[in-house]
């Protein structure tokens, strides 16, 4: 049994299988982390001309509530 599994045909099947796997969820990992990363910056982007319309005098009650949403993404 132990000789059929260090079989060199299996041996190489298995490491070529491994890489395959390997290199798909490094891809994936890095949409993953691009995907954020545009999500993190369209946030900061909203806080930031939020912020500008408050400094400019442009504050009303409703925008609070963007605000706090805004900022609990921006920390997730």
């Amino acid at each position: 049994m132990l000789c059929t599994l260090l079989h060199p045909d299996l041996t190489v099947g298995f490491v070529k299988a491994d890489q395959e796997e390997h290199n798909r969820l490094s891809a994936q990992s890095t949409v993953d982390t691009a995907k954020t990363e545009q999500e993190l910056a369209l946030v900061t982007r909203q806080l930031d001309r939020t912020l500008n319309a408050i400094t400019q005098g442009m504050f009303h009650v409703s925008m609070r509530s963007k605000i706090d949403t805004l900022e609990a993404e921006n920390v997730n």
